[in-house]
């Protein structure tokens, strides 16, 4: 078991400010880890998302969930699978629901649990929880890409 502390993890994943979402990640294995997410209410992208009533996007709890898994498969992968020349991009998110609103300040504890079926693609298993307050569960797919096939 590893705690990857928020200066850490942009070794991990690509994502900088404003997509930077998450505070600290804990590899259990390499199948399982939690992550924690927390938007303050200062955060640029609540200018534009009910600015009177700001709310946490759900997209940006899928955002958060999957750059989690990024972390677990990046720490845990072997060098053929996730090497420097490669990234991991969402690929499809599955049965996404919201249970409970999540609100700026509020830290979101996000449970995942992985499933490899092929080397290079991954089945993510995410739950989302307030204390003891489910707030939203899903199934992402994750998967691996060469950085010198993507066409900018």
């Amino acid at each position: 078991m590893m705690i990857i502390k928020e200066d850490e993890i942009n070794t991990f994943i690509p994502h900088r400010y404003p997509f930077d979402l998450l505070r600290s990640v804990e590899v259990i294995n390499q199948n399982q880890g939690v992550g924690i997410t927390r938007l303050p209410k200062n955060h640029i992208l609540f200018q534009g998302h009910f600015p009177d009533f700001p709310v946490i996007p759900g997209v940006l709890l899928i955002e958060a969930a999957a750059q989690i898994c990024g972390v677990i498969c990046a720490k845990t992968s072997k060098e053929s699978e996730l090497a420097q020349d490669k990234v991991g991009v969402l690929a499809g998110v599955d049965r996404f629901r919201v249970t409970h609103p999540v609100y700026p300040d509020q830290e979101v504890k996000i449970s995942i649990n992985i499933k490899r079926n092929f080397p290079t693609i991954w089945t993510c298993q995410a739950k989302g929880s307030l204390d003891s307050v489910s707030v939203f569960k899903a199934t992402l797919l994750l998967s691996v890409l060469s950085k010198k096939d993507i066409v900018l």
